[in-house]
């Protein structure tokens, strides 16, 4: 009575009626869960029990509710789980039924939904829990939820095990690493180069190997996991994972043309002359160096506290050496150049710079030879004499004994 005087003064009040609050909500899905996760074809058993529980404070309508059970091609089973408690007034509610998976059909991971179960009206309002659908129920990638039917052990699950080549834009694909495949650079189709498939193919499932086989072993063999372009021509390749209980063999097969190899790009740098300190600083401009392709070459100083350089200009700051080097970094069409350096000399008050003072090289001191003697023996009749010299002779009338 209170309640509704202090509507009916709302109301006086302000001439607007204010309908009290009254809290809606939709079913709840407590749990939805199945037994077992696996059946074998061959198996003593293909039989599946479903258990679904619902909840709302209103009670739930449903007498039934249909389970199916759908694979990816399209092959589709399904079975009424009917009601377990009686009071149509029960918070909770719990559907139950069973399913016997005929032997012929095919095997595969099989996706299970539950039609909508719909609160009591005694609410003043009906929601739907919209279609429920089975959550993660183990870790096999691909396939985390549904129903696993096998065959003998074996799933034959058409799962696409490799992702690629990112090289490839058309047609487009979902890599689990994007920052890495989509970023990763094209291959260098040349002779001398080497191509690790693992930087443009993505393994879906980590824990299989990735194989690589090439047709064209005389252009490019496979040498450990990658292949090594040695030859020019067409290099056939592909990429796969082997069948396994679980999964199909997965393979893509890639043809690509392998070009001469790349050179080493030779730069003309010219000399520049030397300058004097006067009016430092100052700027002068140097001759341009040019890429294989034709584009500027930025140089680098070597030594900053004497000048700094720009593509045509440098500034001096100060007498010494002014050296500065040129090199180009490897691109898809060419090997990184050689270093290349020039130097010119800035003299410090128009004199030219003190030539460096010679480093005078130690003159080794000969070791002298050991002397060493000898002695020989000496016969004339019946006498014998030593003698021992560094070349010792015998005296005159005598005979070296031998």
């Amino acid at each position: 009575m209170k309640l509704k005087a202090l509507l009916a003064s709302v109301f006086l009040l302000t001439g607007i009626f204010v309908a009290p609050a009254v809290a809606t909500e939709k079913p709840a899905v407590t749990s939805f869960t199945f037994t077992p996760l696996e059946v074998d074809l061959l198996g003593s058993s293909t039989n599946v029990t479903f258990n679904l529980v619902v909840s709302h404070p209103s009670g739930i309508a449903n007498t039934s509710t249909f389970v199916t059970l759908k694979n990816d091609r399209n092959d589709t089973l399904g079975a009424y789980i009917t009601r377990v408690e009686k009071d149509s007034a029960a918070k909770s509610v719990t559907f139950t039924g069973s399913l016997t998976i005929p032997r012929d059909i095919n095997t595969g991971v099989y996706a299970i939904t539950a039609a909508e179960v719909m609160n009591n009206s005694s609410a003043g309002y009906s929601y739907s829990t919209g279609t429920i659908v089975g959550g993660t129920v183990r870790t096999l990638v691909g396939a985390t939820s549904g129903l696993i039917i096998r065959s003998a052990g074996q799933l034959n699950f058409n799962y696409p095990t490799i992702v690629g080549p990112s090289y490839e834009s058309s047609p487009s694909k979902t890599f689990l690493d994007p920052i890495k495949y989509n970023s990763s650079k094209t291959p260098i189709w040349k002779v001398g180069e080497t191509f690790d498939p693992a930087s443009s193919f993505e393994l879906q499932v980590p824990a299989l190997p990735l194989i690589l086989t090439s047709t064209s072993p005389t252009v490019c063999p496979v040498v450990g996991k990658s292949l090594n372009l040695i030859k020019e021509g067409t290099c056939s390749f592909t990429v796969s994972t082997a069948k396994t209980n679980d999964y199909l063999s997965t393979s893509i097969t890639q043809s690509v043309t392998i070009t001469a190899a790349r050179i080493k790009p030779t730069l003309i740098v010219e000399k520049i002359a030397n300058q004097t300190s006067k009016d430092l600083p100052k700027t002068i401009s140097i001759p341009a160096v040019f890429s294989a392709t034709g584009e500027y070459i930025q140089p680098t100083t070597v030594t900053p506290s004497v000048c700094f350089a720009s593509v045509m200009f440098v500034r001096i700051l100060a007498g010494g050496t002014c050296t500065l080097t040129y090199r180009t970094a490897e691109t898809a069409a060419f090997l990184a150049s050689d270093l290349y350096t020039v130097s010119f000399d800035v003299s410090i008050d128009g004199q030219p710079l003190p030539a460096p003072t010679p480093v005078a090289t130690p003159t080794p001191t000969p070791t002298a030879n050991p002397v060493v003697k000898k002695t020989i023996t000496c016969i004339k009749g019946t006498k014998t004499i030593k003698r021992t010299a560094v070349s010792p002779k015998c005296p005159k009338g005598y005979k070296v004994k031998r």
